[in-house]
């Protein structure tokens, strides 16, 4: 997803590097409040998806990679969309896989989550 220029990333970490480029990214995001951020705020209502989690493998995706980052990953109240890069589709859960990428909107918070895993 290309990000809006109003936007402020408040943490960013990506670990990827080494022969294969593994690694993953992680990022913490705030808005702004002028009109592009909230188009963007508005386009992720309208086209993301909400808990609960559609299959049980993303469930338990979540549990294991970001039980560390708990606070960031509400139980409700959140959107959320993830991308399975080894099929190339938003909740495709066909096959197991580390390469995929997910972004959580907490609305109260005003901040978005954005994890990328390549494994």
């Amino acid at each position: 997803m290309k990000l809006p220029h109003c936007v402020v990333i408040e943490e960013y970490e990506d670990t990827h590097g080494g022969f294969l480029g593994d690694g993953t990214l992680t990022a913490t995001v705030r808005f702004g409040d002028d009109e592009e951020c909230e188009a963007f705020k508005e386009n992720i209502k309208e086209t993301w998806a909400m808990p609960p989690f559609a299959n049980t493998m993303l469930s338990n995706a979540l549990k294991y990679y970001f039980e560390p980052l708990e606070m960031k990953f509400p139980q409700e109240n959140y959107y959320y969309y993830y991308l399975n890069r080894y099929t190339n589709n938003p909740e495709s859960m066909g096959a197991y896989t580390q390469n995929f990428s997910l972004a959580t909107y907490i609305e109260d918070k005003n901040e978005l989550y954005i994890y990328v895993s390549d494994m």
